[in-house]
């Protein structure tokens, strides 16, 4: 009798047995980490939730080394601070519109977002003392204009803190 319940018991969690194949577990440092074959990261979500592909150091909410495609945006009528959860805004308001950007710091280098204007006028504006390509408010004022916009931040050896228009139609 002793023998047949034992057996019931393993038989009944054999479909449990699975997770002795799982090593990718939370790390020393609370990262979930997810290894290649050849024993580096290919996946890395670290103790604050942001999340790295290819990269052991992601700076935003998902840093990618790699290809990627995004599908989210925010369209809004009115004024807007940009976070690191935007990434595409379109504006639908009538009249002038006020997009503010984020300081850039090393918490967010490489950080990008798409602005477009619809209708009216969209003034972008950088943290205080800072800029984007020199300019203390980027403006579109044409119907279906945008910018691609990217925080760049480097300490040395020449501290630079600014957002650079990388693209667009403006």
């Amino acid at each position: 009798m002793k023998k047949l319940f034992t057996i019931i018991i393993i038989a009944s969690f054999a479909h449990t047995m699975q997770a002795q194949d799982i090593i990718n577990t939370l790390g020393s440092n609370g990262s979930f980490l997810v290894n290649k074959n050849d024993g580096t990261n290919f996946l890395k979500v670290d103790p604050f939730g942001k999340v790295g592909i290819g990269t052991d150091t992601p700076t935003s909410t998902l840093e990618v080394s790699g290809s990627i495609s995004l599908s989210n945006f925010v369209t809004i009528a009115n004024s807007y601070t940009m976070g690191d959860s935007d990434y595409t805004l379109i504006g639908v308001q009538t009249g002038t519109l006020t997009v503010n950007l984020p300081e850039v710091t090393s918490a967010i280098n490489g950080r990008i977002y798409v602005i477009k204007r619809r209708d009216d006028t969209v003034d972008i504006s950088p943290f205080t003392g800072q800029s984007i390509d020199g300019l203390t408010t980027f403006t579109l004022d044409a119907a279906n204009e945008f910018v691609v916009i990217q925080a760049i931040y480097q300490d040395a050896p020449f501290p630079v803190a600014t957002w650079v228009a990388i693209g667009g139609k403006y």
